[in-house]
């Protein structure tokens, strides 16, 4: 019989972005810290698998064809009845709906679920999924429940080669004088994306070499690119994949948007006010537990265009005003989003020592 996978982690999608992203983090410190490391996503192309087993994360994929797949759920046992974890990792709810079948398989594991917002009596499967739980994770207390504990996500930036910004603009065909917004995130309605589309077209009447960088990845990229084309100038927007060019347009953005209703704090948000961007967000919970309003950043409904479009040309037309809203945004952020400390946390939650990062 071959030696137990200590870590199993469970996630819906390799992404760039959020849990995801976090996962990779997490199972790849585990792994420099010496242990043996596997992770079951629902869906994953080559490169993102490739990248996990260049890091010596095994990489298994289980297909769900709907949320309540009994077929998946019946795969997910057996797949982890052969791994013998000491403890799975289940990350956000499209996992968590099958904690309770995947804890009656495999019950000497323990079992840890970190969650976008958790709600005790919300209904009665939930209920049961959540009481499968050993551990819940999420970010902003919200119950007295013993077995909730608060962790605060935090990310790291590798230092690249700094690419000349002039080059990056031929590559993208933008202009040279190009003012850049940057968004990113998932190609999803969720997102609302559209209203992203109406703000840029407002600000480009009053300044007409910004432009609009939106990197990403999901299903709804071709229905906003038809939509941009309908709603403002083509020339002015670009959508781009997410693997080749978060780092770029971070990078390179000028001012950063960021859109989409999540429970939890972005990535790409964090990333900006790591490095020191203007921001103007949705004004949402999560947002404002990362942002000072008026001080690191501003917050307006996204459908407030008016507001959008103020913030954004305040931006463009003061320098001080960017400089002044980065260095609070990249302080707060550097002080409190911090790698290292997400990881030590969930080390302490694990009962491990501190991990290799």
């Amino acid at each position: 019989m071959s030696e137990p996978t200590e870590i199993v982690h469970v996630v819906a999608e390799l992404g760039e972005f959020d849990a995801p992203l976090h996962m990779r983090n997490l199972a790849a410190s585990q792994v420099r810290g010496g242990k043996q490391v596997a992770v079951v996503v629902f869906q994953a192309d080559h490169q993102s698998r490739k990248e996990l087993l260049d890091q010596g994360i095994d990489c298994l994929v289980v297909r769900r064809r709907w949320r309540a797949d009994p077929f998946a759920a019946w795969q997910l046992v057996r797949e982890l009845r052969r791994l013998r974890p000491r403890v799975v990792h289940l990350w956000e709810a499209a996992t968590a709906d099958f904690a309770a079948v995947l804890r009656w398989g495999v019950p000497e594991a323990k079992w840890i679920a970190t969650l976008g917002e958790f709600s005790r009596y919300r209904n009665l499967a939930e209920r049961r999924n959540n009481l499968a739980l050993d551990t819940i994770v999420v970010e902003e207390p919200t119950s007295g429940d013993r077995r909730v504990t608060t962790i605060v996500p935090g990310i790291a930036l590798e230092a690249g080669v700094a690419e000349p910004r002039g080059d990056i603009l031929t590559e993208w065909k933008l202009p040279a004088e190009a003012r850049i917004v940057g968004v990113a995130g998932l190609f999803a309605r969720s997102q609302r994306l559209d209203e992203v589309l109406w703000n840029f077209e407002l600000v480009r009447t009053l300044h007409e070499d910004a432009c609009l960088v939106i990197v990403g990845e999901g299903p709804d990229q071709p229905r906003l690119e038809r939509y941009a084309g309908q709603v403002s100038e083509l020339g002015s927007i670009r959508f781009l994949p997410a693997r080749e060019n978060l780092t770029r347009i971070l990078a390179q953005a000028d001012i950063w948007w960021q859109v989409g209703e999540s429970p939890t704090l972005p990535t790409a948000l964090l990333s900006a006010m790591h490095l020191g961007k203007p921001i103007v967000a949705t004004d949402t919970p999560a947002h404002r537990r990362a942002i000072a309003p008026d001080t690191s950043g501003y917050l307006a409904p996204v459908d407030k265009r008016g507001l959008w479009t103020r913030y954004t040309d305040e931006f463009l037309r003061n320098e001080f005003l960017r400089n002044e809203f980065g260095t609070a945004a990249q302080a707060h952020a550097r002080d409190r989003f911090t790698l290292g400390t997400m990881l030590q946390q969930y080390a302490a939650i694990y009962g491990e020592g501190a991990v290799g990062y």
